[in-house]
């Protein structure tokens, strides 16, 4: 969910995710990136609030996510692999 903190009010909800989510970081000034226990990372559209891409290579819960330029994410899972996905 992404909560309006000065008016206490919901203002978008992104679904997708069967599990946990572990961790999001901004990808660009309308993307976001998270990742979960369900095994996947979901790329978002944060003004839509739409899923743009769902990467489901890991075979165990990924943990972490990390952008290391405009179009490389890295994510690490509990598969004990590090993927390095062109997003």
């Amino acid at each position: 969910m992404i909560w309006d903190w000065k008016n206490k009010e919901r203002v978008k909800q992104l679904e997708g995710h069967s599990n946990y989510v572990y961790k999001i970081i901004k990808i660009s000034s309308i993307l976001i990136a998270s990742c979960s226990s369900d095994n996947s990372i979901k790329i978002w559209n944060f003004n839509s609030g739409s899923l743009e891409k769902s990467l489901e290579e890991h075979t165990k819960p990924v943990r972490t996510i990390d952008i290391l330029n405009d179009n490389i994410l890295v994510s690490g899972g509990n598969d004990s692999i590090v993927k390095m996905w062109n997003i």
